[in-house]
């Protein structure tokens, strides 16, 4: 990692590599977002992620963030053309909120039935599949503009919010967290409006004062669940922690809402069969999880059997590969982890298990935005090489796919590398944590 050079001007101290940052944030903002991730995952591997700040440098940081979203507000509500809006982003995605607009579809579906259907005729219904049962049960006869206004109006005053209260919390990090807020995965979640954004805030918000109006938030979280199974995960790791710490009000109401998910749900893949057809993506550039990956490399690079059993062999052998990464290295890489010597709470530890619940399948990576919820654990000088690895994740994911090829796979590779680096600290804290949890002292041992 190359040493960082800086400069005194009018008795205050300046970074040369924000000089360089500034002209390349400008540029991907305003021109072309294309090559951003590529570009700060470098800039990260060759000068670490500590850019030394001064006050006028930290106001830049927070005026080009501002503009970011400014601008990605406007080009969203706006009658602009497809390719401006492609270039907030990647080529390839140049439709405006697919995934909230498919959901509002729905809704608009259930209310209406086949009037709806003759009504318009780009539209079809169901809109979406492979969501949870209660997207197809709820029923509004809504404003598809005027309640996809709203929402994006709250969803980008959330972002900027959380930006700002961020920034206040770790002043000597607004570099780093200012790249993070433009990422790849944050900007692809914004692009898409998948409603994965407003289940991150209600974990959130059920999270903190977690005893405080705990049935309004669990019938919060388990509403969210019902649409998108994935934040089971999190409910789970709210039972969990809720037991270590012995409280038994959250303990029995979250015990409760996991019954009656999971109750929903195999009635659902019973008998209506909705979830049956959900995506289960394989492309490393575009998608995340153990699932994923063992498609790839079936599809790309290993067919022992011609037939999809392949992909459990190379899904078992990939846990068995993490989990000997884990005994391997636990020493060196391991010992500070995300929780160990840390106050955790119930944020850290739900998303963590909803991380472990989520990377165990396949999914598109605007879900790696979960894994943001943990990363101001990171914000010390502890392990650089872990920061480091998680940043260059978030960067890269996803990567354009209309790049040179071999870039492209460069970058893929390395994007697989951190996953499975990740994937194994999330199961080490995990395992570290139920040891803790129910006093296994064998395990304990192994883990130390």
């Amino acid at each position: 990692m190359l040493k960082l050079s800086k400069f005194t001007f009018n008795n205050y101290e300046y970074s040369t590599i924000n000089f360089f940052i500034f002209p390349l944030l400008t540029y991907f903002i305003i021109i072309d977002y294309k090559f951003y991730g590529i570009a700060f995952s470098i800039i990260i591997l060759i000068f670490g992620f500590q850019f030394n700040s001064n006050k006028i440098e930290n106001n830049i940081y927070k005026i080009l963030t501002l503009v970011f979203y400014f601008k990605k507000f406007y080009l969203g509500l706006s009658t602009s053309s497809k390719i401006d809006w492609a270039k907030s982003f990647f080529g390839f995605y140049d439709d405006k909120y697919p995934d909230f607009n498919n959901v509002l579809y729905q809704i608009k579906c259930n209310f209406e039935g086949d009037n709806f259907f003759n009504s318009s005729k780009e539209i079809q219904c169901p809109a979406i599949d492979g969501y949870g049962p209660l997207i197809y049960l709820v029923r509004f006869d809504i404003n598809l503009d005027l309640f996809l206004n709203i929402s994006l109006l709250i969803l980008f005053s959330l972002l900027i919010i959380t930006y700002f209260k961020l920034i206040s919390n770790f002043s000597s990090w607004i570099p780093i967290i200012s790249i993070l807020f433009m990422s790849p995965v944050v900007n692809l979640i914004i692009h898409q409006f998948n409603i994965d954004i407003f289940i991150i805030y209600a974990a959130i918000f059920a999270s903190f004062n977690i005893d405080k109006n705990i049935f309004l938030k669990a019938i919060l979280i388990s509403s969210f669940s019902l649409i998108k199974i994935h934040s089971l995960g999190f409910i789970i790791g709210i039972v969990i922690f809720s037991y270590a710490k012995k409280n038994q009000k959250v303990f029995y109401t979250y015990v409760f809402s996991t019954i009656f998910v999971l109750g929903w749900t195999f009635y659902d893949v019973f008998f209506l069969k909705s979830l049956t057809n959900s995506q289960r993506p394989s492309g490393l550039y575009n998608a995340s999880g153990l699932l994923t990956l063992s498609q790839n490399i079936w599809i790309n690079y290993l067919s022992f059997f011609g037939q999809y059993r392949d992909v459990l062999i190379i899904y078992l052998t990939l846990i068995i590969l993490i989990l000997g990464l884990i005994f391997l290295l636990k020493s060196k890489y391991f010992q500070i982890s995300f929780i160990r010597e840390k106050e955790i709470n119930f944020l850290t530890i739900s998303s963590i298990f909803w991380l472990f619940s989520v990377y165990l399948y396949a999914n598109y990576d605007y879900r790696n935005t979960i894994l943001l919820l943990i990363t101001p654990l990171l914000f010390d000088n502890k392990n650089k090489f872990k920061s480091k690895v998680i940043f260059i994740f978030i960067l890269i994911s996803p990567l354009p796919t209309d790049i040179n090829f071999y870039i492209l796979n460069l970058f893929t590779f390395l994007k697989a590398a951190c996953f499975m680096y990740i994937f194994s600290i999330i199961i080490y804290d995990i395992l570290y944590f139920i040891s803790e949890t129910f006093n296994l002292k064998k395990l304990r041992k192994i883990l130390n």
